[in-house]
């Protein structure tokens, strides 16, 4: 193999192992945030939590098929 090839897998396996990072930090980090905002706002049930963890997920779903999409069109 080649020294660029062997940069291109790398770069590769990296994008791809970026996914599930890419998508745990995403929910962790509205989950936090939409805690702080409940309890800031003096909400009885977790409204704002449950709206950003969706959004995250959204998110961070797009956003892993746009990743993939670019290590499969390479």
């Amino acid at each position: 193999m080649s020294d660029d090839s062997d940069k291109q897998m790398l770069r590769r396996s990296l994008r791809v192992l970026a996914v599930p990072w890419l998508m745990g930090i995403a929910v962790l980090l509205s989950w936090l945030l939409g805690t702080y905002l409940d309890r800031k706002l003096g909400m009885t049930a977790p409204v704002v939590t449950i709206v950003l963890v969706v959004v995250a997920v959204i998110a961070g779903g797009y956003q892993s098929y746009r990743m993939i999409q670019r290590v499969l069109r390479d």
